[in-house]
């Protein structure tokens, strides 16, 4: 691909993704999607929460 090409169509990209909000500073996000909140409520089941060894290995600093 052409570096000219390359460059404009980064440009583009990055003016479309930053498009949603004036800054980085200010960027609020979206809230999940239905789906998205099933999902991680499913994915949540299946999580070891009582295996708590990780914290247990964390060194102190």
């Amino acid at each position: 691909m052409n570096k000219t090409v390359l460059a404009i169509a980064i440009g583009l990209v990055s003016n479309t993704v930053l498009a949603d909000y004036d800054s980085i500073s200010n960027y609020q996000g979206k809230p999940a999607t239905p789906h998205t909140i099933e999902a991680n409520k499913a994915f949540a089941k299946n999580l070891p929460w009582n295996d708590t060894t990780a914290f247990e290995r964390q060194s102190v600093v």
